[in-house]
């Protein structure tokens, strides 16, 4: 039998701290039964969590945290898959896994994907239900779906598929999801300006891939 892999190898965004964080904690107490954050002042405590970048309530969870992360099991409940996320929105998973780790529905969370039923249930314990939802359900993340209600203007990418003379019609009959992750990256753009500028001035296809986000698609797509 495959030895399992060890958590800092299942989990490389947050494996190393929560295993470092956790390990040292437990050195702490086994070196005095009585030593723990309980007994440290409250200046030292904030002061590790900021060092390390959580909040003290956050620190005290992780204290207490020896377990696997549930999260990889919960994607593929929710049939998302971790390798492409990892890939496209790897802020996104790093969040999923940290509030994944100081989740107090762990043992509910477990039941649920042992049963098979998490799928349908996930929403009402899972902290990280809106984002998994709007990842599975519309490909973007709670901060991306509030970026695209201020968007107002028109998305500029069919004029930049054509100044590439990439043929948008033909890329959406064969490359749909392609297409899609073009469009979202496109309406979270913060250089709209320069783009409109550039397409503007007939400049785009010798110019974009000096401020457009989707510059090595459309790269790939263009060869």
């Amino acid at each position: 039998m495959n030895a399992m892999p060890t958590f800092e190898h299942q989990y490389p965004t947050v494996g190393p701290l929560i295993a470092a964080i956790a390990g040292w904690c437990r050195k702490w107490r086994h070196e005095s039964e009585t030593a723990n954050l309980e007994t440290w002042l409250p200046g030292d405590v904030e002061r590790i969590a900021r060092d390390v970048g959580v909040t003290v309530a956050e620190l005290r969870a992780l204290e207490r945290t020896d377990q696997p992360l549930l999260v990889p099991r919960m994607l593929a409940a929710l049939k998302i898959d971790a390798a492409e996320l990892a890939r496209t929105q790897p802020a996104a998973l790093r969040d999923l896994q940290r509030v994944c780790s100081i989740c107090d529905s762990k043992r509910r969370c477990r039941t649920e994907l042992a049963a098979g039923d998490a799928a349908r249930t996930y929403e009402a314990f899972c902290p990280n239900a809106l984002t998994l939802r709007m990842v599975r359900d519309f490909g973007v993340t709670v901060a991306e779906l509030r970026a695209l209600e201020r968007t107002d203007q028109p998305l500029l990418l069919p004029r930049m598929l054509a100044a590439l003379k990439i043929d948008a019609a033909e890329l959406a009959r064969t490359q749909p999801a392609a297409l899609r992750d073009l469009q979202r990256v496109c309406s979270l753009c913060d250089s709209k300006r320069r783009c409109r500028s550039e397409l503007a001035a007939r400049d785009a296809a010798h110019t974009y891939e000096g401020f457009c986000p989707n510059a090595l698609t459309l790269k790939t797509l263009v060869s």
